[in-house]
């Protein structure tokens, strides 16, 4: 069985959501149609021992795989949380949503039980992006879905819909496959998926995770006022 990813296990840590996502507005056609659905469903059946995502399943949201680092800041801003690797040149950003979440925090800060958000994250190899990482603790997550697989789509008609061979965990709250670089995050008790992952290739899906995130709390509340 494969593993759970650890960066979905620290954001589900928390119980309430935030209010409702305020992302970037989505690109013509992401909401539109079943192109990356039936592009899967196409795609699966050949067994290509090397996959790779089909185009229509490359971008979520504004963010698709190859872009530039520069071109990802001019859409979607400053990231709120950025890493860089060790061992290899290798960049993480990530965004919190909804956006403008630290700066709440930093005016009302609140318990660390009563947090909870949304995030995007991508690593960057030489200056383009590699993984994308789209996660919403409710299966909210506006504008950053893939085009026929949506957050909150429930992951048994996705399965139908697109065929292959499908790799869950022991729990049952991540799947993927043997060979095409796609993820999805369930959550169990609705089978439905809060999260979508892919990456240029299976490889660089399985070497990624988000990374921790740092609570920022009041030396005499102990109120969280930021995350980084």
């Amino acid at each position: 069985m494969i593993s759970r990813p650890p960066s979905f296990a620290c954001l589900l840590c928390a119980a309430v959501f935030l209010g409702v996502a305020q992302a970037a507005p989505a690109p013509d056609g992401v909401q539109a149609g079943t192109a990356c659905r039936e592009a899967l469903g196409q795609a699966f059946p050949a067994q290509d021992p090397v996959a790779a995502l089909p185009e229509a399943c490359r971008r979520v949201g504004p963010v698709a795989l190859g872009m530039h680092q520069q071109d990802v800041v001019d859409a979607l801003g400053k990231p709120d949380a950025t890493r860089h690797g060790g061992a290899r040149p290798d960049t993480v950003f990530v965004y919190l949503y909804p956006r403008g979440l630290n700066e709440r925090l930093a005016r009302h800060p609140r318990p660390a039980g009563s947090l909870a958000h949304g995030a995007l994250a991508m690593r960057f190899r030489g200056d383009r992006v590699v993984n994308v990482i789209a996660f919403g603790p409710h299966g909210e997550l506006p504008g950053f879905g893939l085009k026929g697989l949506a957050l909150g789509t429930d992951v048994g008609a996705v399965l139908q819909a697109i065929g292959g061979q499908p790799l869950w965990n022991a729990s049952r709250d991540y799947v993927q496959f043997a060979t095409m670089p796609l993820g999805l995050e369930v959550d169990p008790d609705t089978s439905a998926v809060v999260g979508l992952d892919i990456a240029a290739t299976k490889q660089d899906l399985d070497h990624f995770s988000l990374p921790p995130l740092r609570l920022d709390k009041d030396g005499r509340s102990g109120l969280v006022r930021g995350i980084h």
